[in-house]
């Protein structure tokens, strides 16, 4: 089965690439309702053109008895990256406009962007941060009710606590969670390089869904706020990050377990999957029938890690279940479109036996 998650555009072609030849077929995707007509479409996303709306995600306590009240955002845009200026369009109230909040918004959920610390006698007052984007203002008043009250420096189930950063080398001061780390200004020459050292260290203990991988850690470079534009390298998923179909031995009498088949392309092969796949072995032939559900890419075809923006596909392919698996027959499902592709991913497949003589 395949889905795309673009929208519910009449007549989307998808192109479907199997054993070398090109099958171009139109997919007309239809609205059910029911006989009262009860149902309500899904949003449709949109590049450009949305709001951004602030959003409260909770308080810590702090070993002084202050208060730190969390926050993040949403740009509802799937592109659009938005700058939002100090001032009307983005303010905090009462008190100073100016709490430390981003004026530059990536697109869609942000979380535990920043914090802005309160007295421990904060009270029932309420701390609103308003947001002004594509016409449409949304204001999220942040407080200190008790049922908002959060673990951010600690998982409760495992004890993680966040990576500690600093600027300068491991004698700077540090930061670590919501609240982060401010270094001074630096001064900069136009056309010459300058260095900006950062200090990241780790307890190493993993999150309670995770504890069975071993512990990793990676520094990712954002804009934030202020005027003028940052670019930076794409990011590349870490050397390790690929997919791969492995066949288990499993000895219970031993209680173990090793590993007696594997089919790995490597990450560059165009089958690293960040979110959906699987494998069957085929009882007619004996092959494996391997499903690369979510193929995340970039628009020149390097891999990607984040499936909320980039480009999604699907690659079916069936290999021999010997040596490292000749590849028998392989589908590709994608929209090829340059600009507005639907996403398309696969999550179940059927091998039907009758195609086979």
């Amino acid at each position: 089965m395949a889905n795309g998650n673009k929208g519910a555009a009449m007549g989307k072609t998808a192109v479907a690439t199997a054993a070398g030849s090109v099958v171009i077929g139109t997919l007309l995707l239809a609205t059910l309702a029911t006989a009262q007509n009860n149902l309500v479409d899904a949003p449709i996303p949109h590049a450009t053109g949305q709001s951004v709306s602030a959003s409260f995600e909770g308080w810590y306590p702090n070993p002084d008895g202050s208060r730190s009240l969390v926050f993040g955002y949403f740009n509802r845009n799937y592109d659009e990256h938005i700058d939002l200026p100090l001032g009307a369009s983005n303010h905090f109230e009462p008190g100073p406009a100016d709490r430390g909040q981003p004026t530059y918004f990536y697109p869609r959920r942000q979380t535990g962007v920043f914090a802005v610390v309160v007295p421990a006698d904060f009270g029932e007052q309420q701390l609103t941060w308003t947001l002004t984007a594509n016409g449409v203002t949304i204001a999220i008043p942040g407080h200190l009710n008790p049922a908002w009250e959060i673990t951010a420096l600690e998982e409760v189930t495992s004890g993680n606590t966040p990576p500690v950063l600093r600027f300068g080398g491991p004698e700077g001061r540090p930061g670590q969670g919501p609240l982060g780390i401010h270094t001074d200004a630096m001064t900069a020459v136009v056309g010459e390089p300058t260095t900006v050292t950062v200090w990241a260290s780790d307890d190493g203990v993993r999150k309670s869904r995770a504890a069975a991988r071993p512990a990793r850690s990676g520094l990712v470079w954002t804009k934030y706020r202020g005027p003028g534009a940052v670019s930076f390298d794409k990011p590349r998923p870490a050397p390790e990050n690929h997919s791969r179909a492995v066949e288990f031995a499993v000895d219970q009498a031993n209680m173990s377990v090793r590993p007696r088949w594997a089919f790995d392309a490597g990450r560059d092969s165009g089958y690293y999957s960040t979110f959906v796949g699987g494998a069957t072995r085929l009882p007619e032939t004996g092959n494996t029938y391997v499903i690369f559900g979510g193929v995340t890419y970039e628009d020149d075809g390097t891999p990607a890690d984040n499936n909320m923006v980039h480009r999604i596909k699907a690659r079916h392919v069936e290999v021999t279940s010997a040596g490292t698996g000749e590849t028998v027959l392989e589908l590709v499902i994608e929209d090829p479109s340059e600009t507005d592709a639907i996403r398309w991913f696969s999550f179940r497949a059927e091998h039907l036996a009758s195609l086979y003589g």
